[in-house]
């Protein structure tokens, strides 16, 4: 799992463009490609900037530990898209954004990624223990 710098860029059209440069392993890159990303109006008022994500946007400039260690430092330089996918909830289907605020939850008794609406809904209070997690990972064990 070795980190590499990765530049992004992402053409909106007339709108503009969105390009990053941040720190992240082949996995976490590889995970993020062909699932959808919400930006939000970030390139203006009813900009609502999203789309999937696709392999061609991503390219690796380097993995020099000095530089990695600066861009950790210093950045991400820019958007980066992997804090950006969206993850559907398996009880409503509501989309949730990695980078919300709002925690999400595992149920083990399900089996189910949920939102924290579903994760405090009547449906789950009979479950074993709803645990909150990292949306950027894969679910608990």
């Amino acid at each position: 799992m070795s980190e590499k710098v990765y530049k992004w860029h992402w053409d909106c059209g007339r709108q503009g463009d969105l390009e990053g440069l941040f720190v992240a392993t082949e996995e976490d890159v590889a995970a993020a490609v062909g699932k959808e990303a919400y930006f939000g109006e970030v390139l203006g008022k009813h900009s609502e900037v999203y789309g999937t994500l696709e392999e061609k946007e991503f390219t690796v400039l380097t993995d020099e530990a000095a530089v990695i260690a600066f861009v950790k430092e210093h950045g991400p330089f820019g958007w980066n898209p992997l804090g950006y996918v969206r993850i559907l909830c398996d009880d409503c289907g509501s989309h949730m954004a990695v980078e919300e605020e709002e925690q999400d939850y595992w149920c083990h008794d399900c089996e189910e990624r949920l939102c924290y609406d579903c994760g405090k809904s009547d449906r789950h209070q009979e479950c074993r223990d709803i645990v909150h997690y990292d949306k950027r990972s894969e679910v608990p064990a």
